[in-house]
C-alpha cells in the first residue's frame, strides 16, 4: 500500500474566521445554565493546525507534544487557560445533559416494567 500527502488550502475571508453557534438548552431536564448566552465559537487560524516540525495535523491543542514527531508544540498553537476552561465547561454541560437524558429514559423504561 502506498500513501500520498493531501494538501488542503482554506481561503477564508476575515469576517468568516469566527462563527458563533448558540448553545441549545431546550433539551435540558430541570437544569439551568449559569450563563444561558454562552456560545460555542469555531475559530479558524490558517496554518495553525499543523506541527511546525513535521507538518502533521495537530488533533489536540491541549497536548504539549506532537503526536507524530513527539517534539514540543509551540505555546501560541496550544489552548490557553481561557480556551481550556471554556472547552471543559462545554464538555461538563454536555455530559450532564447526556446523564439527564439517560436517567429520564431509564425511568420511563422502568415505569413500563
Amino acid at each position: 500500500m502506498s500513501t500520498g500527502k493531501l494538501e488542503i488550502e482554506w481561503k477564508d475571508t476575515p469576517d468568516e474566521s469566527v462563527a458563533s453557534v448558540p448553545l441549545n438548552t431546550a433539551g435540558s431536564v430541570g437544569s439551568k445554565l449559569k450563563n444561558p448566552t454562552m456560545t460555542r465559537e469555531i475559530v479558524t487560524a490558517p496554518g495553525a493546525c499543523r506541527c511546525p516540525h513535521c507538518q502533521s495535523i495537530i488533533y489536540s491543542r491541549k497536548a504539549k507534544l506532537c503526536g507524530v514527531c513527539s517534539l514540543p508544540i509551540p505555546e501560541e498553537m496550544r489552548f490557553n487557560v481561557t480556551d481550556t476552561n471554556r472547552v471543559q465547561t462545554l464538555l461538563d454541560i454536555e455530559r450532564r445533559h447526556h446523564r439527564e437524558w439517560i436517567n429520564k429514559r431509564l425511568k420511563q423504561t422502568l415505569a413500563v416494567i
